[in-house]
């Protein structure tokens, strides 16, 4: 037996939905990376702390990036360089853009 009937409102509901994917860039030139997070080679640099446990990561587009940005690093500590590929077909990530990108650096000095 039903003592009170059950009351119904009309509700609107708020939802957040994604309309586009996050673009993930560098973070020296902010240009775009579309291969992201499974480019080949991926060029990041760890920054390690003394003073914290937490590690600050960076991801770059080319060694001239690289080569542009470890004069703003600020550790107490040590950071590392990403491996430098001979296989790669990247230009701007092989071996041959970060003797191309030192030797740039050198000529504006």
């Amino acid at each position: 037996m039903i003592i009170k009937k059950a009351k119904y409102k009309n509700v609107t509901v708020k939802q957040r939905r994604m309309v586009s994917e996050e673009v993930y860039g560098c973070d020296e030139c902010e240009k775009e990376i579309k291969e992201f997070p499974n480019e080949d080679p991926r060029l990041n640099i760890t920054v390690f702390y003394h003073a914290k446990p937490e590690t600050d990561n960076y991801h770059f587009c080319s060694w001239e990036c690289i080569i542009n940005f470890i004069p703003k690093i600020e550790t107490d500590y040590f950071f590392n360089l990403p491996p430098v590929c001979c296989d790669s077909k990247n230009k701007n990530k092989n071996r041959q853009g970060l003797i191309d990108a030192i030797t740039k650096k050198r000529k504006l000095k």
